[in-house]
């Protein structure tokens, strides 16, 4: 996992606007994206993933409680905030076949933009002693 902070294109607090320009995300020198963009919404208390799969992935999250949980080489697990209040915008980039998951600790919908690699599709669930579900 690789985490990448930036500033917005054009940033107007005073109205709460942020303009986000694909161009402005800081990606791996070796991550190409192919495809376009998702929005992906996830509902208060909701998650997504909790899965693993061959493409790479780049989430920007836009939500005060939303997390990601993913698991080392060695099977340590560990999380991060996907937002803070230093103004910046955060990118994880998640490798190929990393186990991982988006989870929304919040009371309000959060949004991820997702950019990828490929879209192949397939994903393998985590289940069991695997699942980063707690």
């Amino acid at each position: 996992m690789q985490e990448f902070t930036f500033n917005p294109s054009y940033r107007r607090d005073d109205r709460g606007v942020w303009v986000l320009d694909t161009k402005d995300i800081p990606l791996p020198k070796d991550f190409t994206v192919r495809t376009t963009p998702h929005l992906v919404h996830i509902a208060p208390g909701g998650w997504g993933g909790n899965h693993t799969h061959r493409r790479r992935e780049a989430y920007v999250g836009f939500g005060a409680d939303l997390y990601i949980m993913w698991r080392d080489e060695t099977g340590a697990r560990h999380e991060a905030p996907m937002t803070s209040d230093d103004g910046k915008l955060h990118v994880f980039a998640v490798a190929p076949h990393l186990p991982h998951l988006v989870e929304n600790r919040g009371n309000t919908p959060a949004v991820l933009y997702e950019i990828l690699d490929i879209d192949d599709g397939e994903a393998t669930p985590l289940e069991g002693a695997d699942s980063l579900r707690s």
